[in-house]
């Protein structure tokens, strides 16, 4: 099939690469091109302007092109990091008129289905089931942008560093359900209220009692510190007719964030950085794991995988009002800490995303995990740092950045008395196994009651009744993996689609699956298929995979 007509690649238009003819014009950078699975490729010319920005022209002569072919360039930019972006033709055709610059590109290497025990279920604390009754599929996350993790989460994919993996929902003993939270229409319970409260009366200084009748009425939670004078002026007081401030009454207390001259009886900060490894986080950890759930692991070089390792490519954060510092300018993974006279009392480990829908990009905020020490463990921190990650987030949209309305909290898992707390912040809602679609907790938690497994869409299909004392009955056989996740097969013209690739040198090189020689392997075949399958349509053909 001849190609109709020349494609170029416009690296100055601001929405991206724009497609018009044969070739590729870049401004400013030489360009590296991979065309994989295209024969008859010879270059005709490469031509470089005069103008200040100059840009050069490389042109290809294409004989005949097949079915599926993919383009990859690499844009060395002036910071040294690389901009990565795909093309792919479809029948001849292009495939979209535009291709985003900015979006990296996101490579994972399939593991396959896996089994293993649980701790979810466990006796006691820190003690795993005894059967390998907790069923994922997981993947190596090479790299990802931003806005393919968001989408995987979206389909119920989760991450440990850079290991991500998807739940079998109706095959394993404690189904892991995703569930998000609307912030812009959360408010705090009365007893989430008081969290904030006592602890800002103990920055203070003021420990006497718990919070007072009037602090829960009015939302005042600032009384004079009792610490502390050193010249600076008093903690600032809501009025007393004022409403309950999220944003005001965490941020009250913390000196580093809105006031730096407050009177407090306590140094307490609240700072966001990118997640990395020190000395400090590893021994806040291993308390925390010894303590809370009693793990004696103290090896590095698992809290690096754990917390600290990340595959997400930053991306910048475009907000329409100019952030204060203490804002994220970029999507990405960051550790929150808390600290108090100088100690690091608290961690959390969080993501910040961005992804797209039909209308605009929207943003959304992770929580992964949290540390913290365990002497503090009276103040209510895991409540504490939910909500000051519920705080962030809706000062993040206060400041303009796209449509940041969800904190996704992680896996709620209904069997599991340690992990239902999640829903205690509303209006949430949990993840359906089979569609995909987002159902309010509400009307999922009497199913919940009544049955192990339930996909919300259809609730006729719900498995295993639950037993008078809270007991799922035993395990079914889950057969075969795409009966197991309940998960439609991937249509075969899609797998046309999707992408193998072969990392040589820092250059990707891509062959369409079904032309790879993986393909006449009936094991790789059927794990390809699996992962596609899994990732969903849109992913499975934008996500290159690269196999052991």
């Amino acid at each position: 099939m001849l190609m109709p007509s020349p494609i170029e690649i416009d690296y100055r238009s601001s929405s991206g690469f724009l497609i018009s003819s044969i070739g590729v014009r870049c401004c400013g950078h030489e360009i590296t091109l991979n065309l994989n699975g295209v024969r008859g490729i010879g270059i005709l010319g490469w031509e470089s302007s005069d103008s200040d920005d100059g840009w050069v022209l490389m042109t290809f002569e294409l004989d005949s092109i097949p079915q599926n072919a993919t383009v990859i360039y690499f844009l060395p930019t002036s910071s040294d990091e690389q901009k990565t972006s795909i093309l792919s033709w479809f029948g001849g055709g292009m495939s979209s008129a535009t291709v985003d610059s900015n979006e990296p590109l996101s490579i994972v290497q399939p593991y396959g289905a896996q089994a293993s025990t649980c701790g979810y279920c466990g006796a006691e604390p820190g003690v795993r089931s005894a059967a390998r009754s907790s069923r994922t599929f997981g993947v190596e996350a090479i790299q990802l942008s931003c806005s393919t993790y968001q989408k995987m989460i979206d389909r119920g994919w989760r991450r440990s560093g850079t290991y991500c993996y998807k739940p079998d929902l109706a095959a394993s003993c404690c189904p892991q359900y995703t569930i998000r939270l609307n912030v812009q229409e959360f408010t705090p319970s009365r007893s989430q209220r008081k969290v904030i409260h006592r602890f800002n009366r103990f920055v203070r200084g003021d420990r006497e009692g718990e919070a007072t009748e009037c602090d829960e009425v009015t939302g005042s939670s600032a009384s004079n510190s009792k610490g502390k004078q050193g010249g600076k002026k008093p903690a600032p007081k809501p009025k007393k007719d004022a409403g309950f401030s999220l944003i005001d009454e965490l941020y009250s207390v913390e000196g580093n964030t809105r006031f730096p001259d407050v009177n407090l009886g306590h140094e307490y900060s609240v700072s966001l950085e990118p997640a990395s490894f020190t000395q400090e986080k590893f021994e806040l950890y291993c308390q925390y794991q010894a303590a809370v759930h009693n793990d004696r692991d103290k090896r590095p070089s698992g809290f690096s995988r754990f917390l600290c390792d990340s595959p997400l490519k930053n991306q910048k954060i475009l907000y329409s009002v100019s952030p204060p510092p203490y804002l994220p300018v970029e999507y990405g993974s960051y550790h929150q800490m808390y600290r108090l006279d100088g100690e690091l009392i608290a961690m959390g480990v969080s993501s910040w995303l961005v992804a797209c829908s039909h209308m605009a990009p929207f943003s959304l905020g992770h929580s992964v995990y949290l540390v913290y020490l365990p002497k503090m463990e009276e103040h209510s921190l895991g409540k504490l740092s939910a909500l000051r990650e519920i705080a962030l987030t809706q000062d993040m949209a206060r400041h303009g950045a796209p449509g940041m309305g969800f904190l996704y909290m992680g896996f709620y898992i209904h069997s599991c008395a340690k992990m239902k707390y999640k829903a205690q912040y509303s209006p949430s809602y949990l993840l359906e196994p089979m569609e995909y679609t987002w159902h309010p907790f509400e009307t999922c938690a009497p199913l919940l009651d009544k049955f192990h497994y339930v996909p919300f869409a259809h609730p006729a299909r719900a498995r295993r009744p639950m037993v008078v004392d809270g007991t799922p009955s035993p395990t079914e056989d889950a057969g075969p993996q795409e009966e197991a996740f309940h998960t439609v097969p991937i249509r075969a013209s899609v797998l046309q689609s999707v992408m193998i690739g072969n990392i040589k040198r820092g250059i990707v090189h891509t062959t369409p699956a079904p032309r790879s020689s993986l393909w006449k392997d009936a094991s790789s075949r059927q794990e390809i298929t699996e992962v596609a399958t899994l990732l969903g349509e849109e992913l499975a053909t934008t996500v290159i995979l690269t196999m052991p």
